[in-house]
């Protein structure tokens, strides 16, 4: 990684981006949606579970009862919050969890759904109660930890058991504020067909431009041991250059260190104040592609993951 870099811990990746990239995340584990909230008082934390808990008991439910099905506290500052899925759910449980680290002033929430059998019921609370009170940890915001665990904003999730976990990570670079990257990961069950072997050589979105579009790259590009390929092009258009890079990696089947990934880097087709077309900022194919080039060259799985 270059000086003017910075590595950031994705799931159970790591990628290094210029220092002022601003990324916005999206974390999925367990098939769970899970967020993280910083300088939370523990006044703060009360009063958010106490709203949520009182909205859910206010709720009606269709049989005439209270949406809130059940509060369990794991522990201090471990608590979940199980409703019905909706107003008309008889089979589907809604389950909110909260883990408050007091020392930290950080919130982790994660929320997920699952049936409201008896039996399901259980394991979803045995399984709850091990990942807020046991599998949580608070991990500073460019920390890369060396343990197994899956990386979410300011935490960890010490486990290398198979999931569904997943992310998406939306980044935008202050160099070139025109650009949007795009990272996405999720384990999968079934790999799909090669890039290549789907996609014609026009990529999404460029099927109008056809005429106008050149090919700068197109092939296999693996990244250490993962295996994926690459279809890079550029759109003109009334003088107007954009550019769109598409890479993937179909993964393997069931596994934590090889999920399906794609990064993403697209230029705006927004237009300026006169309703021009905004052109790309870069000086030249090359420029796209080195910066292309700089960050897809630094993605490998982070060591100890899984």
């Amino acid at each position: 990684m270059n000086k003017e870099a910075k590595t950031h811990c994705l799931g159970r990746y790591l990628i290094d981006l210029p220092a002022s990239a601003k990324v916005t995340t999206r974390y999925v584990y367990s098939r769970g949606k899970i967020a993280t909230r910083v300088d939370v008082s523990p006044e703060g934390y009360a009063k958010l579970l106490s709203e949520q808990e009182d909205a859910l008991k206010a709720a009606r439910h269709d049989d005439g009862g209270s949406m809130l099905v059940d509060r369990v506290e794991f522990a201090p500052g471990k608590v979940s919050l199980i409703s019905w899925k909706s107003p008309h759910s008889r089979i589907l449980y809604q389950y909110r969890y909260f883990a408050y680290l007091p020392e930290r002033r950080v919130l982790f929430l994660l929320e997920g759904e699952g049936s409201a059998k008896a039996e399901a019921r259980a394991r979803a609370d045995k399984a709850g109660g091990e990942l807020v009170t046991e599998l949580l940890r608070y991990r500073e915001g460019d920390e890369v930890p060396k343990s197994p665990g899956y990386c979410f904003d300011h935490g960890l999730v010490a486990d290398n058991a198979l999931n569904q976990e997943e992310f998406t990570a939306n980044i935008k670079l202050k160099e070139y504020p025109s650009v949007t990257l795009t990272l996405m990961s999720y384990v999968t069950g079934k790999p799909d067909r090669e890039l290549l072997q789907r996609a014609s050589r026009i990529p999404p979105g460029f099927e109008r431009a056809v005429a106008h579009m050149k090919t700068l790259r197109r092939g296999d590009r693996n990244i250490g041991p993962v295996k994926g390929q690459e279809l890079l092009v550029r759109a003109d258009a009334e003088g107007k250059r954009s550019y769109h890079f598409l890479w993937e990696s179909q993964g393997r089947a069931n596994s934590l260190e090889f999920p399906f990934m794609s990064l993403q880097l697209s230029t705006t087709d927004e237009t300026d104040a006169r309703g021009e077309v905004i052109d790309a900022p870069f000086e030249s194919d090359e420029e796209a592609l080195e910066l292309w080039d700089s960050i897809l060259t630094t993605l490998r799985l982070r060591p100890g993951a899984v």
